[in-house]
């Protein structure tokens, strides 16, 4: 680059050399630090990071840097200052967590004036003009993508994959987003237009993020840098799991884990504010694709330890938003404790540590078990003088709990205890197993209603309550039904009268198709 900006200043950047000899890009500012990286290890870097700003009197101070080693990941963070006439005009953060020959990138630029605008770029080395581009697009609310042509140089801001026809580089673009921190790991979104432009070099190609500014807001955006295909487009299940993720717009992915849009009744919440999920889905989606390309297992290793980093010191994750609806029946606050979505993230877990044992991930499952046999202990409730129940929800701060246990929660904890047990052949936790198992046996006709629908839950006062999702509980039903066969070589009839009404009123109510 021949920059004629006056004052030109490198905006993000750190000194990372990952396996590199000190080599610089032709067509780079060789003046600037630019942040290298060689995935094989071979010696010739990959790609590049650079960014840059016009702005007058604009220095660039790293403020921190670390770098942890996981068994299957290193996890690089850099924490930068932007400096104007001594005084702070912007914080930029950039994360890597290197995976094989794979690059997971984050960055998160909070700027502080309004002239504090930069350019990031992203530099594939030898990446010729032969290279093909696929584009996400919604048709209604599904995620789809598409083959399409470099007709300009500015491209729409929506998630990317790149592919070089002859340079073995294959880059996924996420999507950029304003965001404003709201409190409570919830933030408030807003679209950005267009800011990348894609432009040629001699032998390099230069991905050039326009970095706008918007009072009160930062910019975050992330993708993955490889040197092998990220996915196996002709196969159907990559596709279609890659569409169930949707990590465009509908769910993003980020360093600490999955962001859903808020619940309509958490609070702090704006008019599209997104927060943190505890449920880690995302997780096991990607293990059933991991043979279809390195994006699931690069996104997967990458959840698998944010999520690992995520149970506090009680050993569970906690929701942190508050609920209204469990704060006002329960007095239930900020930071509590849902059993669905721990389970969701402990099975996911134990699903990667199989593919890939560490101790650490290990550590932090039977942590949560040893926590999750406390609370059924502690706080189990008694039906019919045989039944007992697990709540759905705790605030251990108050020592507030819900009361009422739902059917899918249900299913949830037994699945995960079977799970467990398959790792660890515990009996304690097989006979913990089962007596949820019979829990939902001896109960199974009071969760039937009239019109073969299931109720929600159950309260502490034995009422069957509320109205089931339409489809979450006959999803569960389903999986834990493979679950018991394989445990008992058979499914109990109770099990199989519930998923049947369940199957039969959703066919019924056109949720689901006859075949399935």
């Amino acid at each position: 680059m021949k920059g004629k900006f006056n004052f030109l200043i490198i905006a993000i950047i750190m000194f990372i050399m990952i396996c590199s000899k000190g080599i610089y890009a032709k067509g780079l500012n060789e003046k600037l630090p630019i942040i290298r990286i060689d995935l094989n290890n071979d010696d010739n870097i990959d790609y590049y990071l650079q960014a840059y700003s016009n702005t007058k009197d604009t220095k660039v101070i790293l403020k921190s840097k670390k770098v942890k080693e996981y068994k299957y990941m290193k996890e690089s963070t850099y924490n930068f200052e932007l400096v104007k006439n001594k005084k702070s005009n912007g914080l930029i953060k950039v994360t890597l967590h290197r995976i094989d020959e794979n690059c997971v990138f984050f960055i998160d630029y909070f700027p502080k004036e309004k002239n504090a605008k930069i350019n990031l770029e992203i530099v594939s080395k030898d990446m010729t003009k032969n290279f093909k581009i696929k584009k996400a697009y919604k048709e209604g609310l599904n995620l789809k993508y598409k083959e399409s042509k470099l007709s300009s140089e500015k491209i729409k801001n929506t998630s990317l994959f790149i592919k070089g026809e002859k340079s073995r580089k294959y880059i996924r673009l996420g999507k950029a987003y304003y965001y404003k921190p709201l409190g409570y790991s919830v933030f408030d979104k807003k679209e950005i237009d267009n800011i990348l432009s894609i432009k040629r070099r001699k032998e390099d190609t230069f991905f050039q993020y326009e970095m706008p500014v918007k009072k009160g807001y930062g910019i975050r955006y992330e993708g993955i840098l490889s040197i092998k295909p990220l996915i196996n487009w002709e196969n159907n299940l990559a596709y279609n799991t890659l569409k169930v993720m949707d990590l465009n717009d509908k769910k993003l992915f980020w360093e600490d884990g999955i962001y859903y849009p808020n619940m309509y009744n958490y609070l702090p919440r704006s008019e599209e504010s997104f927060f943190k999920t505890p449920s880690a889905l995302q997780i096991r989606a990607s293990y059933w694709a991991l043979n279809e390309g390195e994006l699931f297992k690069s996104q997967g290793i990458s959840m698998m330890y944010s999520y690992a980093s995520s149970f506090n010191n009680k050993n569970y994750i906690p929701t942190k938003p508050l609920s209204q609806w469990l704060y006002n029946d329960f007095q239930i606050g900020h930071n509590f404790y849902d059993t669905r979505f721990n389970t969701d993230t402990v099975i996911s877990l134990m699903y990667y540590y199989q593919k890939y044992p560490d101790k650490l991930v290990l550590e932090k499952i039977d942590n949560y078990f040893e926590f999750y046999l406390k609370y059924l202990k502690k706080y189990k409730f008694k039906v019919d003088d045989s039944l007992y129940f697990i709540p759905d929800y705790m605030d251990f701060s108050k020592e507030k709990v819900s009361n009422h246990c739902s059917l899918n929660h249900l299913i949830s904890e037994m699945i995960a205890l079977y799970k467990y047990y398959e790792i660890t052949e515990d009996e304690n936790i097989l006979k913990t197993a089962h007596f949820l198992r019979d829990t939902i046996i001896n109960s199974y006709d009071k969760w039937i209603k009239p019109d073969g629908d299931l109720w929600y839950a159950v309260t502490n006062e034995g009422k069957f309550i509320k109205k089931d999702y339409p489809l979450v509980t006959y999803n569960d039903l389903k999986y834990a039904n493979s679950f018991l066969k394989s445990v008992d070589g058979f499914v109990a009839k109770e099990f199989k009268l519930l998923l049947n009404s369940k199957r039969n009123w959703a066919i019924k109510k056109g949720y689901i198709d006859r075949v399935k």
